[in-house]
């Protein structure tokens, strides 16, 4: 199993919010002096005129550095035809810094969009409550230019709290790289309101744009119930400076306490947050991303961009990630561009609560520094006493690279918190140009639980990977694979290398389950497509379709299918490498496996295994198909419907290639079957023990050193297409052999001309080397016409078992005429008789 921790997968938090936005508030107010210094709007005249002196306290009208603070509830209008605004220091509209709390800021167009109409050297503060209960900010204007934002944020500690901003640029508003807050109830007051939208519509510079639709909530849950709603769409271009951390939709704190009065019996926090960038967004800094992220409340997140850039400052992403009992949505997508980061990428995480997230760069690059996770729909357990999660997940990029491991529909944690109806699903799909190197995990649709964990569980996972693939010191492959779990519980996985290799794999299992006792009952289904090569490990496994541990409860009883489909295997060297397709020990398997060729010659392969029941208790059921078009495979050991107390089915399709084995074990039990297809083979044995099913050879020659036993329940097909031996027609050379069961001779393909044939389908060692004649009958289909078979063993120089085909004798014409006059009464006879019954 891959070194990766269980444990709760821990929030970015970073500095306290409520801490930051304090300090933000400080800084602006430092800036400009103390408020009572600062010009207040107290309109007077009537006229709402920003340049009419009578409205501003002080009797003058705010000049060049001045601070101005608009919250009398009136709505001041700067008229760019009757003066030209100041460079101001900073514009508070809205806010309760002063006592009041409401207003309203617009400068309307003149002709042509001024160059700056407003200038900030310092931060435009927007419907802003620090000590009052409501704030109401807006701002409208043609373009502008500030250091930093703070749109609808509520820090008051007071219940009930509002606090609303707007800012809508027609053209270009300028940051300045400060730190901004659109829509954030960071306060701590039960039953807040925070809403902010800054829409600008052209470029808007650079801002650590910190909470855009966030709540934060006291430990103990008295204070839940708040709700912020953020919103930023910038038609230009805008660089985001993640040093301080981006969060979109989150929420933060015991954010789900019980309320009997409120709607589901539980009172939660909600945050709903959404930037879209049309033009560029450069994304600079280490700092955290967080889109649609909570702890226990509802949070929803959705970012869309234009084109991204973040190539100089990588940063770690969570998109849709749920805490406890929490709700989390979350959107990441650009539709150009490179995304790199540092740490992982967790995409549609639940650590008790229901997360759904999507992260797509529809022609981008997603970038990782080499040691982090990216992990697609996944629920982890923390033992929490809110156990029911879902984990969804997507992520679909051009290319991928720097990740060290790559998860998409996991559930992972030894524990008994996982309640009926936990499931995770996630998809990953990444383009041709990927690269992934050093892998240390990889799983598509696993449950990796624990013999604790006894609640049902689904995983779903879906991964498409566009390049060589090469894991590190064997590292296991998990696709639609179920460790423990309850009855009832699925895994489903899917995996796809479309373009290059999958390289020195562990254990690969496709479609697994592993029970104990009492947990009968589970289903899983693993899917694997690799369109090159997969690359076994030193002591690595392909292992398709398996049921392992105790499969069987009264009635119940697990299921396992695979599925692989492989453009060659690769064997290591060393003979500790093995393939189990179709293998069970008490409950259901069945494996099907295809590969164009493959390559043994670094070594054997150490157990070749289809359609085996493992174990010495009854009532296993196994079903494993291989089929190899080409190559050369060497095993040591082969053991095909093997039933043992059980039933199996067995069948390995050989085409154009060579097959040596030391021991070959086939049809073996009550209940076992095996099916042998050689065609264009050439293959060596040392021993063979068939006991039960058909092996059919075409244009094939098989060298048996030993011993090989053909038991009473086998049929030996032999196909004839031509006159020389192994190249045109199946054979076999054995030192010794037991010819039990029957023969079947085809002559469906020959094309002969000639008076006659002998065909040599078993040659043994020494005059006394063969023992049996095909007990249950020999039998010739396909005869040409006008001849005729037979055949049996003969002694030349060594015992073969040989066949002839003969030409049948012409009648001479008098003959016929003789054969005529005889049969001409006995046909007039039988009409009359039938005359004489028809009548």
């Amino acid at each position: 199993m891959p070194a990766r921790s269980t444990r709760p997968i821990p929030l970015p938090r970073g500095p306290r919010p409520a801490v930051l936005a304090q300090a933000l508030m400080a800084a602006g107010l430092a800036a400009c002096g103390a408020a009572s210094q600062a010009q207040v709007w107290l309109p007077t005249s009537g006229t709402r005129n920003w340049f009419d002196a009578a409205n501003w306290s002080g009797g003058a009208v705010p000049a060049t550095g001045g601070n101005v603070f608009i919250s009398a509830g009136g709505a001041a209008v700067a008229d760019p035809g009757l003066g030209t605004l100041p460079l101001l220091s900073n514009l508070l509209v809205g806010t309760d810094e002063t006592g009041r709390g409401l207003g309203v800021l617009s400068v309307v167009p003149a002709g042509p969009l001024a160059a700056s109409p407003l200038n900030l050297t310092a931060n435009l503060i927007v419907g802003r409550a620090r000590t009052t209960a409501l704030a109401q900010g807006s701002v409208f204007l043609d373009t502008g230019r500030a250091f930093g934002l703070s749109l609808g944020e509520a820090l008051s500690p007071l219940d009930g709290t509002v606090a609303q901003g707007t800012l809508s640029s027609a053209g270009s508003f300028i940051l300045g790289g400060g730190l901004s807050t659109v829509g954030a109830a960071l306060g701590g007051g039960r039953d807040t309101l925070a809403a902010g939208r800054l829409e600008i519509g052209g470029d808007a510079g650079s801002a650590m744009l910190r909470w855009v639709g966030a709540t934060e909530s006291a430990a103990d849950g008295s204070t839940t119930g708040k709700r912020a709603d953020g919103e930023v769409r910038i038609r230009g271009d805008f660089a985001l400076d993640a040093s301080t951390g981006v969060h979109i939709g989150r929420t933060v704190g015991t954010d789900r306490v019980v309320d009997p009065l409120a709607v589901g019996g539980f009172r939660r926090d909600t945050a709903i947050g959404s930037l879209t960038i049309e033009g560029t967004a450069a994304l600079r800094g280490s700092g955290p991303v967080t889109v649609g992220v909570t702890t226990g409340g509802s949070a929803t997140g959705s970012v869309a961009l234009g084109r991204v850039e973040a190539t100089a400052g990588p940063v770690s992403m969570a998109v849709g990630v749920a805490g406890p009992g929490g709700e989390a949505t979350g959107s990441f997508r650009a539709t150009q561009g490179d995304l790199a980061t540092a740490g992982h990428v967790r995409v549609g995480v639940g650590r008790g609560g229901n997360a759904q997230g999507n992260l797509t760069l529809t022609n981008g690059r997603l970038r990782g520094d080499g040691s982090s996770d990216l992990v697609v729909g996944e629920v982890a357990g923390d033992g929490s006493t809110l156990p029911i999660s879902t984990g969804r997940g997507s992520v679909g990029v051009r290319s991928l690279e720097g990740f060290r491991s790559l998860y998409a529909g996991t559930i992972q944690g030894d524990t008994t918190a996982f309640a009926d109806g936990t499931s995770a699903s996630g998809q990953l799909t990444a383009g041709s140009g990927s690269t992934f190197e050093s892998i240390k995990g990889l799983a598509a649709g696993w449950a990796n639980l624990g013999p604790r964990s006894t609640g049902q569980v689904s995983t779903g996972g879906r991964m498409v990977l566009g390049g060589t693939v090469t894991l590190d010191d064997g590292v296991p492959v998990h696709v639609g694979s179920l460790s423990y779990g309850g009855s009832g519980s699925t895994a489903n996985g899917d995996l796809r290398v479309t373009l290059g290799d999958l390289r020195d794999a562990g254990l690969t299992y496709v479609g697994r389950v592993l029970s104990a006792a009492g947990q009968a009952g589970k289903a899983a289904l693993g899917t694997l497509f690799v369109r090159e090569a997969l690359l076994l490990g030193p002591r690595g496994a392909l292992i398709v379709g398996e049921t392992r541990g105790e499969d069987r409860n009264g009635a119940l009883f697990d299921r396992a299918q695979g599925r692989a489909t492989l453009g060659s295997l690769v064997v290591p060297a060393g003979a500790f490498s093995a393939v189990a397709i179709g293998v069970t020990e008490q409950g259901q398997a069945d494996g099907r496996v295809s590969i164009g060729s493959v390559d043994s010659r670094a070594g054997p392969l150490g157990l070749l295994q289809v359609g085996v029941v493992r174990s010495p208790s009854p009532g296993g059921e196994a079903h494993g198909e291989l089929s190899v078009s080409g190559g050369e495979l060497a095993v040591i050991g082969v053991r095909i419907g093997d039933a043992g107390l059980g039933t199996a089915l067995g069948r390995i399709a050989l085409q154009a290639m060579r097959f040596t084995a030391e021991d070959v074990l086939a049809g073996q039990g009550a209940g076992g079957r095996a099916e042998l297809v050689f065609s264009d083979v050439l293959s060596r044995m040392q021993r063979l023990q068939f006991d039960t099913g058909s092996w059919s050879l075409e244009r094939s020659l098989v060298e048996v050193d030993g011993h090989m036993n053909l038991g009473a329940d086998t049929l030996l097909h032999v196909e004839v297409d031509g006159l020389r031996r192994g190249d045109e027609y199946g054979a076999i050379d054995a030192a010794r052999a037991v010819l039990g069961g029957a023969l079947e001779v085809d002559f469906g393909d020959l094309v002969f001309g000639g008076d006659s044939a002998v065909f040599d389908l078993l040659r043994s060692a020494s005059a006394s080397g063969l023992a049996g004649d095909f007990l249950r009958g020999v039998r010739f289909v396909n005869v040409p016409a006008g001849y005729r078979a037979w055949g049996g063993q003969e002694l030349d120089s060594v015992e073969v078992y040989r066949v002839h085909l003969e030409r049948l004798a012409v009648p001479s014409p008098g003959t016929l005429a003789l054969l005529l006059g005889a049969l001409l009464p006995l046909a007039r006879g039988r009409r009359v008789t039938s005359t004489v019954r028809a009548s």
